[in-house]
């Protein structure tokens, strides 16, 4: 959590905030990372000026069962840290 910055915005692509601040952040990545199966993959990652892209194959746990989606992850960076982020995931694919 020492990336994101305390007052840090968290959305799903474009614009559905999630998150607000740090702490509201850390709650999310708790509940995330409770997931027996999570397992992310990192693809690719550009960098253009003060953001950066991630292109990254998520494992994680549905309703429906384990799955991957494609996630593409957004971050804007100021003095350093991660002022804002925005995440575009893919339908799940089911996987054994």
């Amino acid at each position: 959590m020492s990336y994101w910055d305390a007052d840090a915005e968290y959305y799903a692509h474009p614009n559905d905030l999630l998150a607000k601040g740090a702490d509201a952040i850390r709650q999310r990545h708790i509940a995330r990372f409770q997931e027996p199966d999570l397992f992310g993959q990192l693809e690719r990652r550009d960098v253009l000026g003060g953001f950066v892209i991630d292109h990254e194959l998520v494992t994680r746990n549905f309703p429906g069962g384990k799955a991957q989606v494609k996630v593409v992850a957004i971050y804007e960076l100021r003095h350093g840290k991660i002022a804002r982020a925005w995440f575009i995931v893919g339908a799940p694919t089911p996987v054994e």
